[in-house]
């Protein structure tokens, strides 16, 4: 899974890939949730934005 977590100084995201154990997608979602609770990223868009 692909979880943006930071913003460049060019206002680009920055991501980092998360790789688990074959058939616990579980324990990935459940780190991208902790990630978004911890910084949440609904408000943030970079400066070309398709939506």
């Amino acid at each position: 899974m692909s979880v943006p977590m930071a913003m460049s100084s060019g206002n680009v995201p920055i991501g980092i890939q998360f790789v688990g154990r074959y058939g616990d997608e579980a324990a990935i979602l459940g780190l991208a949730k902790q990630v978004e609770e911890a910084e949440p990223w609904i408000g943030r868009r970079p400066a070309v934005c398709a939506g």
